[in-house]
């Protein structure tokens, strides 16, 4: 599946052809001296489900440059998910880079500068772009760094000092980053792919007093995500499968995680649980807290979002629906189980367009007792254990 959107991407090659008749960095055949290195940028803005598969990638960084201090330039939700992780030392963070929308133009240049300034305030000895984003690669051109590496997915080979081809058979997310570290001479320990999150004790205190005031101290707790990035990526029938897992388990009890831009999915979802409002509880909470509940989770059950991989980095059992994208593509990589639910004969998937001319046939060819009955083998698994 292509990795960025073609509608976008299309007229990139004319961007390049100008590009490349300014700018020319001359390629380094010497390897990086990952041991030796005292700072290292690092360049991605991505959603927090991403966020959270890039910790392998940081944590290797941190493992092969043990002296480097480590600089991420990313949105503000990074920051949130990461700022007690120790695999960062300073963020650099906005939510807008050069053209992420049509309408805001001069706004998103304008965030851009002020961006490349706070990064100019350093000389690096590595920047590094790991997911090959053009728009990217040209901050980092910008960029005081004594070698600058990064993918060719969407251009940019002249302005680096170390581009990196991708391998055609690599289609995960994580083993692509992983896999352009090897590239750029690091050594990477495949066992530790799987992504971590941890809390602080404070956070832990805080979990079990939210435990004991919604009375769900020693319950069963299903996360429900309902909602996901996009529309195109949201299943329409998770009212139903609670409904059903109820009528099983009438004392388990249901956390739904809220997003603040979906107030009619919502809406919608707990009118129809109307009659078992008691089994559920809302939460609704900044990034940081919303990371923190979820791991009071027996399992977790969403979409293709965030909340899957940031519950798997958790350890937690997670169904993920996925729609348009595959899930060979992002699913999430974790020490607990991990089921995945897809329609494989839909002929439109993958696509990464924002419109679906189908109604989204991918997703409502995904039955209700199909992910039920994968949760209830997950729970008779976790039993056995």
């Amino acid at each position: 599946m292509e990795k960025f959107n073609a509608g976008k991407t299309k007229y990139l090659k004319y961007v390049n052809w100008v590009l490349e008749k300014f700018i020319h960095e001359n390629h380094r055949k010497e390897q990086i001296d990952w041991n030796g290195a005292k700072e290292i940028l690092i360049i991605d803005y991505n959603a927090i489900g991403d966020v959270v598969m890039l910790t392998p990638f940081l944590n290797s960084v941190r493992e092969n440059a043990p002296s480097a201090k480590i600089t991420l330039v990313c949105r503000y939700l990074a920051e949130d998910v990461l700022s007690n992780q120790g695999l960062v030392d300073t963020f650099i963070t906005s939510d807008r880079r050069w053209f992420s929308t049509r309408h805001h133009v001069l706004r998103d240049i304008f965030e851009a500068l002020i961006t490349i300034h706070k990064c100019r305030r350093t000389n690096f000895d590595i920047a590094l772009e790991p997911r090959g984003d053009l728009r990217d690669i040209y901050l980092m051109h910008f960029v005081k760094a004594n070698r600058k590496a990064g993918y060719t997915h969407t251009g940019g080979a002249y302005m680096m000092t170390d581009p990196v081809d991708t391998d055609s058979n690599i289609t995960h997310m994580i083993d692509e980053k992983m896999y352009f570290l090897k590239m750029l001479g690091c050594v990477v320990d495949e066992s530790k792919f799987i992504p971590k999150l941890q809390l602080s004790k404070w956070q832990i205190v805080d979990n079990e007093k939210f435990l004991a005031a919604e009375g769900l101290k020693n319950q069963m707790i299903i996360g429900v995500h309902p909602a996901a990035s996009i529309d195109l990526k949201e299943w329409n029938s998770f009212g139903a499968l609670i409904h059903k897992i109820h009528n099983k388990m009438p004392k388990a009890k249901f956390v739904i995680f809220m997003d603040d831009n979906k107030d009619d999915l919502y809406k919608d979802l707990l009118h129809e649980l109307e009659d078992i409002r008691e089994s559920c509880i809302c939460v609704k909470e900044d990034i940081k807290t919303y990371i923190q509940r979820v791991a009071i989770c027996n399992i977790m059950i969403c979409n293709d979002s965030g909340a899957g991989h940031i519950a798997a980095a958790f350890g937690i059992d997670v169904h993920v629906i996925f729609g348009p994208v595959l899930p060979e593509l992002a699913k999430p990589y974790s020490e607990a189980n991990v089921f995945t639910y897809e329609n494989k004969d839909v002929q439109c998937r993958p696509c990464n367009i924002r419109g679906c001319a189908h109604q989204k046939e991918c997703l409502k060819s995904v039955s209700v007792d199909e992910v039920f009955e994968g949760i209830i083998y997950s729970l008779n698994l976790r039993k056995e254990e």
